[in-house]
């Protein structure tokens, strides 16, 4: 009985791509044989050491610096960007943000979503 692979190859052009069975996406092996590949795939991918997975943290660790003025990196960004902002807005957007969002995200999420998080709609200036 013959076992399915954890991937699949396909010749496009000189190169061959692969494309794990939990991706959707096909990367390039650089290899021009099917050998060399087939051997990258199971040497570099498949035996690859993973890398330790980071502790989930809620949004309420992940959102802890924001809307404080000493620590916030959105409001370090505007005033790089020469943008103005003032103490009193930060302070009103932490209000609202404690009120309706803070107290509320308790949820875990991980770190590589924390990219889907925008929290500087919020700086906004009118």
């Amino acid at each position: 009985m013959r076992h399915a692979k954890p991937y699949s190859l396909w010749k496009r052009g000189n190169y061959y791509y692969y494309r794990l069975a939990k991706d959707y996406n096909w990367k390039s092996t650089g290899r021009t044989t099917e050998v060399e590949a087939h051997r990258f795939i199971i040497e570099e991918v498949l035996n690859k050491p993973k890398e330790e997975s980071k502790p989930d943290i809620t949004f309420r660790q992940y959102a802890e610096p924001f809307f404080k003025w000493d620590t916030c990196p959105q409001v370090r960004r505007l005033l790089d960007k020469g943008e103005n902002i003032t103490r009193r807005h930060v302070r009103n957007q932490l209000s609202w943000f404690e009120k309706y969002v803070k107290r509320y995200s308790i949820i875990p999420f991980h770190n590589h979503c924390a990219c889907l998080v925008d929290i500087s709609c919020l700086f906004r200036v009118q």
